[in-house]
């Protein structure tokens, strides 16, 4: 107990103090612990010594690490005490906080200002007053209807819900599960469970993992898991709950001793609505920018609690523990007379799969194009940090800005060590109303180990900076479509795509991924770079570019005019719109066309220019494209055709962004092809292995 706590904190009826305490100024009733309600019942105590505090949860327990559930089942968490951050105990001696674990609030009389509130032990109501009263009752697991009360299916919200999961592994020793549900909590229990050693299955009905993403940077997370030996199961949904197994909409029955509920969560409004509080439009608890539902000594917050968008604007659910710790403690604040308005929500996230990192921030290119927002969209496939410097890991950013303005959209990325470095530069630089641009000046810390000179947040800003003048195409292209996770990308991954239970490791030679990364003309540059991506680890898809380094690794490992993936036609998101092919129109005296690999696949017969370097061709081509190496461009410049168009490719955009600007100065007709042949293959377009004109 802290030193003098007991002669200055008020303690709450029915406790004892050895000390007389004066009159309560104020009664704050918080329902529900954890994030929200934790944080702020303790920074009230902080800001007023003298009021009252109760805390009412549900569970067992007030005051646990629920982002950390996920990783006691697999054990890296190794001790369950280590997830319950405080107790009843010692919430009352430190802070005087009256919490009262398993009860629950069944009424609010808001005239009388008052909460009936029930023992989940004894069935006995107690009626509580209240000055203020704060809503932090969380959100519920969405179960679908074929999982409800069925043996052997669990969801994961609270340690109540991890003891139940643990007593279950401890008991028979399952080693099949199922997780049904593709979002944060789903892979989290996947990877976890997979640690563990039970072979798992994730089936989810959307057409791909991790919805926040945008679909070219979620499909290598399936790969991955594939390759990991996770099963997963797309467009599925789970029809029956057997013995000890589930049986998917295709008839398919898979084995299942253990089966994870992750389908989403729905927040917990019935005591809102019973006492008659407006929901917003979302399903959750509306509140002004100080929390304020429609009765203003009633706040909500966490994931029951609407939060505005700083870039839909609207208001939404965001289900974050970040969100939920900052709100509980503004809450405090404005009880204790220190107002201050609610910063809109960014929605920052990230998620471990399995050794790789998916992050985002903001909204995705999908959600913005169907609201009608204009964007540019800049696809980068960097390093962690210098290539030249052992352990650099590959990593894939897309950043969404306004076409018209240049403000940041949103990000996302994928990748290895790096990523939530970089989405959280750039999370700050959209708090502070930085333009895309401006990226271009952000000043980041610089060592060979921790970064690039021009750090990959750099390369963003120069790129939008280029696209926003007009000056330059992208580096790289978008994609309104995916190869899918199922469809292996060449021959020798097919094992590892169709029977992930049994694979073996990914074969390092894996062509696909070896040969589509050049873009850097100097050989003894590639050399290097090549050196430091064998030491980088594996990258997140299999055979997917879109994980790949800017560096150039080449080398041919399969038969001459091996075809790497099917025509993307085949693949197409349903109801995605056709692509427009020229997605960037010039805007300025220098500006230079682009196009899309999905829209110059589908010209019929066009003329394209390959510019890498000979070996890199080798590796990996085009069908149908000239190689003419940037470094001999001068000498061989009179096989360019002067009639026509002319298609400029190269590895991910930069090098054919120079040769269009070189060739377009000599006055030929000339296009970039954005993104070059990485974003061609991870469009799922064709791709010859080991052959090249």
């Amino acid at each position: 107990m802290d030193l003098d706590t007991r002669a200055v904190f008020r303690y709450p009826r029915g406790m004892q103090s050895s000390s007389p305490a004066p009159a309560p100024a104020h009664r704050t009733i918080i329902i529900g612990g954890v994030a929200g309600g934790m944080s702020g019942a303790t920074r009230l105590r902080r800001n007023d010594a003298t009021a009252e505090i109760v805390v009412v949860e549900r569970s067992g327990a007030v005051s646990f690490a629920n982002c950390g559930l996920p990783y006691h089942v697999s054990g890296t968490i190794a001790e369950r005490s280590a997830l319950e951050l405080q107790t009843p105990e010692r919430l009352r001696d430190r802070f005087g906080i009256d919490a009262r674990v398993r009860h629950e609030a069944v009424a609010i009389d808001r005239e009388a200002k008052t909460v009936s509130i029930r023992s989940l032990d004894t069935g006995h109501v107690e009626v509580e007053p209240y000055d203020s009263l704060v809503l932090s009752p969380g959100a519920a697991p969405a179960v679908p209807a074929a999982l409800r009360d069925r043996p052997g299916v669990f969801a994961l919200r609270t340690l109540d819900d991890l003891d139940a999961i643990m007593a279950h592994l401890g008991d028979g020793s399952p080693t099949d599960a199922v997780v049904v549900g593709g979002g944060f909590i789903g892979i989290e229990m996947a990877d976890n469970l997979h640690r563990r050693g039970i072979r798992t299955t994730v089936v989810t009905r959307g057409e791909q993992l991790l919805p926040s993403l945008d679909a070219e940077l979620a499909a290598p997370l399936a790969d991955h898991l594939a390759r990991e030996g996770v099963a997963v199961e797309l467009l599925r949904t789970v029809t029956h709950r057997g013995e000890r197994s589930v049986t998917l909409d295709d008839g398919r029955e898979l084995p299942a001793d253990l089966v994870i509920a992750a389908t989403g969560v729905v927040p917990e409004t019935a005591l809102a609505v019973q006492a008659g509080l407006e929901l917003g439009a979302s399903g959750g608890i509306a509140v002004d920018e100080l929390h304020r539902t429609s009765d203003p000594s009633i706040y909500a917050v966490g994931d029951a609690a609407e939060k505005s968008h700083r870039i839909s604007g609207d208001a939404r659910l965001v289900t974050l523990a970040g969100l939920a710790n900052r709100h509980g403690r503004a809450v405090a604040d404005t009880i204790t007379g220190s107002p201050k308005p609610a910063v809109p929500a960014l929605g920052t996230a990230i998620v471990d799969v399995l050794g790789v990192t998916a992050a985002s921030v903001g909204l995705g290119e999908r959600e913005l194009r169907a609201a009608g927002r204009e964007v540019r969209v800049i696809h980068s496939h960097p390093l962690s940090h210098a290539g030249y410097y052992p352990g650099a890991e590959a990593m894939s950013l897309k950043l969404i800005v306004d076409a018209r303005t240049d403000a940041i959209l949103g990000a996302q990325a994928v990748g290895g060590q790096g990523v939530d470095t970089r989405i959280d530069v750039i999370a700050t630089a959209m708090g502070a109303g930085l333009a895309a641009s401006d990226l271009a000046d952000v000043e980041l810390a610089y060592a060979p180990q921790y970064g690039s000179a021009k750090d990959p947040v750099n390369m963003l800003g120069y790129i939008a900076e280029n696209r926003a003048s007009g000056r330059r195409p992208r580096c790289s292209g978008t994609s309104s479509t995916r190869r899918s996770p199922r469809a292996p990308c060449c021959s020798t991954c097919v094992r590892a795509a169709s029977s992930p239970r049994d694979a073996s490791p990914e074969p390092t030679g894996c062509p696909s991924r070896r040969s589509v990364l050049g873009t850097m003309s100097s050989a003894a540059a590639r050399s290097s770079c090549t050196a430091a991506w064998a030491r980088a680890r594996t990258p997140p898809s299999a055979c997917s570019p879109s994980s790949a380094t800017t560096c150039a690794t080449s080398t041919a490992a399969t038969s001459p005019g091996a075809t790497a993936c099917a025509p993307a036609s085949s693949r197409r998101r349903p109801n995605s719109p056709p692509p427009d092919p020229h997605h960037d129109p010039p805007t300025g005296r220098n500006a230079m066309r682009s196009i899309t690999p999905t829209a110059l696949a589908a010209i019929d017969g066009p003329t394209i220019i390959d510019v890498r370097e000979v070996e890199e061709v080798e590796a990996a081509s085009v069908r149908g494209a000239t190689n003419i190496p940037m470094s001999v461009l001068g000498q061989r410049i009179d096989e360019v055709p002067r009639e026509g168009t002319v298609y400029i490719m190269c590895a991910s955009g930069g090098r054919s962004a120079r040769v269009t600007e070189y060739l377009d100065q000599q006055g030929y007709d000339v296009i970039n092809v954005a993104g070059g042949i990485t974003e061609w293959y991870r469009d799922g377009l064709p791709v010859e292995l080991g052959s090249g004109k």
